[in-house]
């Protein structure tokens, strides 16, 4: 699996710190709330394919990750979060060695996309919206264009007709500092 050589090229890089994170928390855009909800698990957490009717192949059906929980960690979250908010809130657990990942897309719009083959070129507004991203965040620091894609991007909107899978950026880089 790809995704594994790029986790694993996190270690020498000291992405998550000085050491590997004994714990991942994971921001995700699947998850909708008029508030930020924390999801306590005891055990492991089970995986869940929510992305049917997309023209997803079916290999992504047949994953599975049974992540362990991690209770304290979730709980600590939930009280960070109900004292101060969204991302900056997260930062202590950096401290604590836990690696804060958002989970989304730097675009999103589904519906505009059909089942693509290997190679075929991404659509212009999404490499637009994208290198606008990558120049703003790399490059510039602009977060608080970031904050305001939909207004400051070129393809805002296109690029997510809705904020969810575009949020958890948010949290990660409140998280950072």
């Amino acid at each position: 699996m790809p995704a594994q050589h790029f986790f694993r090229s996190w270690l020498p890089a000291a992405v998550a710190g000085a050491q590997p994170p004994r714990a991942i928390l994971i921001v995700s855009g699947h998850w909708e709330t008029a508030t930020p909800t924390v999801n306590v698990v005891r055990g492991n957490n089970d995986t869940i394919h929510d992305f049917e009717g997309y023209g997803f192949p079916k290999s992504m059906f047949q994953l599975e990750y049974p992540a362990p929980g991690a209770p304290d960690v979730a709980k600590k979250a939930k009280e960070l979060l109900e004292q101060a908010g969204f991302g900056r809130a997260l930062a202590p657990l950096r401290d604590d060695g836990v690696l804060i990942l958002g989970s989304g897309n730097a675009t999103h719009n589904l519906s505009c996309m059909a089942p693509v083959a290997e190679g075929t070129p991404v659509p212009q507004w999404a490499a637009e919206f994208d290198g606008w991203l990558q120049e703003a965040l790399l490059a510039g620091g602009r977060h608080d264009d970031v904050k305001q894609y939909e207004e400051k991007a070129p393809h805002g909107k296109m690029a997510h007709p809705s904020p969810d899978h575009f949020l958890p950026l948010h949290v990660a880089l409140g998280a950072a500092g």
